[in-house]
């Protein structure tokens, strides 16, 4: 069911972001890409200047692209090819050049720009994106055209953006204003998946007997004391992190199976991540808690129990500072086991993923 929503949530996330690219395409006025192509025996420059901007109006946020043309004689039209996610040259270029609607498995728009005769720059602001965090994230690709002719010029690269990569950009080069805030405030600063792309592997191995062993890419592992990064019961993607308690473990209340960062974050207000456990007897929940360090893991601060958790997926927050962000951050995960040793009668497992830090404030 959980799947169901999401798919059902991403295909209205993806409708609207179609219908900004679609109908609220707009002009305006700077972005970098340059090519040179010859063309009816002149040398046409196609400019598009360093990344994309951030158009605020007082209703909505555009991205906004820019690009220059070195000169306008015999261009009978100009403007930007758009489509959603990330593609190459290569396919973008393909695309264009056979016609098609369809770069990937995205809509491909082209979006004539009118100016004047003269007029050299040309730009596109996409506007009305949904205020989410899924939208903001969405990658967008943009190559600049001009035609001369029957010929089509069409830059020699392309380039993608999202709006909250272009927001953090602007924040961390000093630019300030609410509206970057309340853009960075719902876009994760890390995003960990555990999946392969990321350098994690799949291991069935789960009882570790209290010793840690680690898992992820190099400067950047967790962790792990019995449980592993597994394929089994997997929240999303193919891989998850599972922590497992065994009803062979006496000493519960003492030793648990747990996942702990072994680097650093900074700049961390807040956490979301997705949890459900796997036990059969509804009866006998388990919970997860959550803590931090900043300290490399000598204290843990701000315990918190999330003891809802059931077979089924949700998304969880754990703020760490309502009102700063800190530095040096680690986060770990914790079984705990509202039902005493003598009573149980299930092996604990939890399945933890999607871990996102974020470094303001959440917007509720």
């Amino acid at each position: 069911m959980m799947i169901c929503w999401m798919i059902k949530h991403m295909i209205i996330i993806r409708k609207y972001i179609f219908k900004a690219l679609a109908i609220f395409l707009m002009l305006f006025c700077a972005f970098t890409f340059t090519v040179n192509v010859e063309a009816t025996g002149e040398e046409i420059t196609i400019t598009l200047t360093n990344g994309a901007s951030i158009r605020q109006t007082p209703n909505c946020q555009g991205l906004k692209f820019n690009a220059n043309i070195n000169s306008t004689d015999g261009v009978t039209e100009h403007g930007f090819y758009v489509a959603l996610e990330e593609h190459t040259i290569e396919d973008m270029t393909l695309a264009i050049n056979s016609s098609a609607e369809i770069v990937g498995s995205n809509k491909l728009i082209k979006k004539p720009i009118i100016s004047g005769a003269d007029d050299l720059d040309f730009n596109l602001i996409i506007v009305n994106f949904p205020i989410d965090e899924e939208a903001y994230c969405n990658q967008i690709t943009v190559i600049a055209y001009a035609v001369v002719g029957e010929v089509t010029i069409l830059s020699a690269s392309v380039t993608t953006r999202s709006i909250g990569d272009v927001a953090m950009n602007m924040q961390q080069s000093g630019e300030t204003g609410d509206y970057l805030d309340k853009i960075c405030a719902i876009i994760p600063i890390k995003h960990i998946s555990f999946e392969t792309d990321e350098g994690f592997v799949h291991n069935q191995s789960y009882s570790s007997t209290y010793v840690a062993k680690q898992h992820g890419p190099e400067n950047e592992q967790w962790d792990i004391v019995e449980g592993s990064v597994s394929k089994t019961n997997a929240i999303a993607g193919e891989l998850s992190i599972q922590l497992r308690d065994y009803l062979t473990n006496t000493n519960f209340d003492s030793i648990t199976a747990y996942a702990v960062m072994d680097y650093t974050i900074d700049n961390v207000s807040y956490v979301k991540f997705d949890a459900k456990n796997c036990r059969s007897k509804t009866v006998q929940r388990y919970y997860v808690k959550v803590s931090y360090s900043v300290d490399d893991g000598k204290t843990w601060q701000n315990e918190e129990v999330f003891d809802e958790l059931n077979n089924s997926v949700k998304t969880w927050t754990y703020v760490i500072s309502d009102d700063i962000a800190l530095d040096n951050v680690k986060i770990r995960f914790d079984i705990i086991d509202p039902v005493d040793d003598v009573n149980r009668t299930e092996n604990c497992q939890l399945i933890i993923d999607d871990i996102k830090f974020y470094t303001l404030s959440p917007i509720e």
